[in-house]
C-alpha cells in the first residue's frame, strides 16, 4: 500500500491514496453538525495541505453537486430522490460502488452514518463516529423509527470491523472503545474545525442596562433538555425580573407545542421565542448578543457552544464530560443540572466575559491547522495498521 505522506509523494498508480465521502454536504446533513464537520475537514485540508489534496485525495460527491474540489479525483454518485431517509442507504450502497469502480482509493473515509456500507472492504475503510447517543440513551433510540434502526445497526456493526475509527471528541472515542469494543490503537480523534466569524472571537462587554438574552440552539430532543432551559429561565426571572429565551432550530409541531405549553404554564410565554432555521449570519449575530445554554446530558461534541464563544458570546453549560473537554474554562458551568443552579450560572455569565486566554486555546484547538494535522495523522495511522 502506498504511503500516505505529507505533500511531495504523488500517487503513481492513478488511484488516490484516500477517498472521502462528501455527499453529506448536499444531503439533509448539510446544515447540521455532520455536514459542518465534513465541510471543515475539506476546508482544513484545502487550506493547509493543497498539494497533498491535489496528489492523494479523491472525493465522492452527489452527482447533482457542481463545486470543484481540490483533489486528484472526483467521483460522482447518486442519492435517492424519493424517501432518502428510508431507502437512501440501499441506493447509495449500489451507486457508490459503481462510482469508484476502476479507480478505487487505497483507503476510504466514510463520513455518513446514513450510508452504512463502505464502497470498499472494511479492512480499507476509515469510519467516522460522531456519537453513540442512541446506545447510551434508550429514549433517543426509541425516537428513531423502527425501520430506520436497521441502517443504524448496520453502521455500528461495520464501524467495529473498520480499519480505523475517527471520533470527533475524546468523549466519543471513549464510547467507541467501551461501548463498541474497538481497540484503542484503532481509534483516533479529529476535532472539528471551528473558525471565528469575521470580527468575532473577542467577548463583548456585559451590558447591565439591557434585558439578558439566552439562546438554545438545536433540535429539542430529550437528551438536550430543552424543558430544563425553560425552567431555568423561570428561576432566573425570579432573581433578575427579566430575561428572554430564543429557541433556534427545527422544532417538530409536537415538541414545540409541549414547550409552548410549559412556558405558558410558568407564565413566561411572552419571554420565549421560537425561530426555525436561520442563516449563518443571523446565527452568528444571535451568538454574539446572547448567552447560549448548553444543557445536554450527552453529546458527541457540542458545536453550538464552541461557535458561540468564538463569535464573541457567552456560554453556560451543564457540568458534563463533553462540555468540560470541549469548552474548557471558557464556559460558565452550573453546579448541577437543576433550574436554580443553572439560573445562578446564567446570572454570573451575564455579568462577566469569558477569559481571553481560554478563547485563544479554543481557537488553536479547533483551527484549520489543528484539524488538518490530526486528520493526516489519522490517515497515516490507518496506513500503518496491520
Amino acid at each position: 500500500m502506498e504511503t500516505i505522506s505529507r505533500p511531495g509523494a504523488a500517487s503513481t498508480s492513478g488511484h488516490p491514496a484516500i477517498g472521502i465521502d462528501v455527499t453529506p454536504l448536499t444531503s439533509g446533513h448539510g446544515i447540521r453538525g455532520i455536514g459542518r464537520y465534513v465541510a471543515g475537514l475539506l476546508e482544513a485540508l484545502g487550506r493547509e495541505e493543497p498539494e497533498w489534496c491535489a496528489e492523494q485525495l479523491g472525493v465522492l460527491v452527489d452527482g447533482a453537486a457542481g463545486p470543484t474540489w481540490p483533489s486528484a479525483r472526483t467521483w460522482r454518485t447518486r442519492r435517492a430522490a424519493i424517501r432518502p431517509q428510508d431507502v437512501g442507504w440501499l441506493a447509495s450502497a449500489v451507486f457508490d460502488r459503481l462510482a469508484i469502480r476502476g479507480s478505487s482509493p487505497r483507503l476510504w473515509h466514510q463520513t455518513d452514518p446514513g450510508s452504512p456500507f463502505s464502497p470498499v472492504p472494511a479492512r480499507r475503510t476509515i469510519a467516522t463516529v460522531y456519537d453513540l447517543i442512541p446506545l447510551r440513551d434508550p429514549a433517543v433510540m426509541h425516537r428513531i423509527r423502527p425501520h430506520r434502526r436497521i441502517p443504524y445497526r448496520i453502521y455500528l456493526r461495520n464501524v467495529g470491523k473498520s480499519r480505523l475509527v475517527i471520533a470527533i471528541s475524546e468523549t466519543t472515542a471513549m464510547d467507541v472503545r467501551e461501548v463498541l469494543g474497538v481497540p484503542a490503537e484503532r481509534v483516533r480523534v479529529v476535532y472539528p474545525a471551528v473558525v471565528p466569524s469575521t470580527g468575532a472571537g473577542t467577548p463583548k462587554a456585559a451590558d447591565g442596562g439591557s434585558e439578558p438574552d439566552f439562546l438554545f440552539v438545536g433540535v429539542p430532543d430529550p437528551h438536550k433538555r430543552p424543558d430544563l432551559a425553560i425552567d431555568a429561565l423561570v428561576a432566573f426571572r425570579r432573581i433578575n425580573h427579566s430575561g428572554r429565551l430564543t429557541f433556534v432550530g427545527f422544532h417538530p409541531d409536537r415538541d414545540r407545542a409541549r414547550l409552548v405549553a410549559r412556558a405558558r404554564t410558568a407564565s413566561v410565554a411572552d419571554a420565549v421565542v421560537f425561530r426555525d432555521l436561520v442563516s449563518d449570519r443571523e446565527l452568528t449575530a444571535l451568538y454574539a448578543s446572547s448567552t447560549l445554554m448548553a444543557l445536554s446530558r450527552i453529546e458527541g461534541f457540542g458545536l453550538p457552544p464552541v461557535e458561540a464563544l468564538l463569535a464573541g458570546g457567552r456560554v453556560i453549560a451543564a457540568r458534563e464530560p463533553i462540555y468540560e473537554e470541549v469548552l474548557g474554562d471558557a464556559a460558565c458551568y452550573a453546579a448541577e443540572a437543576s433550574p436554580d443552579a443553572i439560573a445562578e450560572a446564567m446570572l454570573i455569565a451575564t455579568q462577566s466575559t469569558p477569559p481571553i486566554a481560554a478563547l485563544r486555546r479554543l481557537e488553536a484547538r479547533f483551527s484549520w491547522r489543528a484539524t488538518a494535522d490530526a486528520l493526516l495523522a489519522a490517515y497515516r495511522t490507518a496506513q500503518d495498521l496491520r
